[in-house]
């Protein structure tokens, strides 16, 4: 059998390894690290099936070797000597390969997985968690779009928050490197700022007019100059690596808001109860989400993927435009538009949807995954 070498992810500490063939099954809790060298068990179109040679990761499972074009793994020869015996043991090993679940489905697309991403049904905002939450709640639902499940932005006066998971998981976007903290720039000490704005807190950026493009952009403080009366704020999504100033009147604080039903449809949609995690969405989305732009478009998302997980796609496809309604530059919506469209053979638009996903968050994989699917 070939081996293959790992050379993709090594912005995240590897690459996403699933229990199954289906881009649907559950991940495991390690990853395939970067440089570790494989043994190709079964190879089905972009997914392998393999038993670990060298290196560091689950010791079986499966992997995708390419995402939209970019390789993640490649082939390679053996590993030499110190695992020459290793090796032969592996390769005599012939009942190691895992059985081939059916064909993947759009409707069985990972962005179906209760994860932590960026608001509910991604963790259905993340029903995967279930934080907080028995799991015999009599409600269901899916994911929150804070990383926390059943948490959603609300915006406050002075001054972010996916389900995300199709082949790789996508809540996990490489962030930018800190730089080091420029001497006139120092983080200022949590006593000396305000009770609202600090080093840390997420914000989003409102009536700037020197970069009007970045207006209702989410960013994280990360310095405060003191001697300028500004903070240096940085950007979330596609510009993760650019920094802007602003003055405190610029910037509006994203406070994080629970909802207790949000997160008893999270724990029932982890649990595959679907319709007790619509009847919990339904019900979060009356009762504490009145006036509150981010938690709404949150269960509306969550609401999306329970009824995607149910192969109700009309109306998964009615929550995601509520969502889109919403947050019309929430790339998680456009994703979640675009799997409803996918699934009920309308490509072009499921095309045109994953596109704009893609720009608003041209890091995450399984909107990469949607867009190669719909083209």
């Amino acid at each position: 059998m070939a081996c293959w070498k790992v050379v993709g992810g090594a912005d995240k500490g590897g690459i996403l390894v699933r229990q199954g063939q289906a881009l649907a099954s559950p991940a495991t809790d390690e990853r395939l690290a970067t440089d570790s060298v494989v043994e190709e068990l079964q190879l089905a179109g972009d997914r392998l099936n393999y038993q670990l040679v060298k290196g560091t990761g689950p010791q079986t499972g499966w992997v995708s070797i390419r995402i939209s074009g970019k390789d993640l793994l490649v082939k390679t020869d053996l590993p030499s000597a110190p695992k020459d015996v290793e090796v032969a043991a592996i390769l005599s090993t012939e009942d190691a390969a895992m059985s081939s679940p059916a064909p993947l489905k759009p409707s069985q697309s990972a962005e179906l997985e209760a994860s932590s991403g960026e608001g509910v049904v991604e963790s259905v905002d993340d029903p995967a968690s279930g934080n907080g939450v028995s799991s015999a709640a009599p409600c269901a639902a899916p994911e929150s779009e804070d990383s926390r499940p059943g948490c959603e932005a609300q915006v406050t006066e002075l001054g972010n928050v996916e389900f995300a998971d199709e082949e790789d998981d996508a809540a996990e976007a490489p962030s930018a490197p800190e730089p080091e903290t420029p001497p006139a720039e120092v983080p200022l000490p949590a006593a000396e700022q305000s009770a609202e704005t600090r080093v840390g807190s997420q914000v989003e950026i409102r009536g700037l007019k020197s970069k009007p493009e970045l207006n209702g952009r989410r960013a994280v403080v990360a310095l405060y100059d003191e001697a300028a009366g500004r903070f240096e704020v940085k950007l979330e999504g596609p510009m993760a690596d650019d920094r802007v100033r602003c003055k405190p009147e610029n910037l509006l604080l994203v406070i994080a808001r629970q909802s207790t039903k949000k997160l008893e449809g999270d724990a029932n949609f982890k649990e595959g109860r679907l319709d007790q995690a619509v009847a919990c969405y339904t019900q979060a989305l009356q009762e504490d989400a009145k006036g509150d732009v981010e938690l709404a478009a949150t269960i509306h998302s969550n609401l999306a993927a329970t009824y995607a997980k149910k192969q109700d796609h009309v109306k998964a496809l009615e929550e995601a435009n509520h969502a889109i309604k919403l947050r019309p530059d929430w790339a998680k919506g456009h994703s979640r538009r675009g799997l409803s469209l996918l699934s009920l053979g309308r490509e072009a638009e499921a095309q045109a949807s994953y596109i704009q996903a893609v720009k608003g968050d041209p890091v995450t994989e399984s909107y990469l995954a949607g867009l190669g699917q719909a083209t």
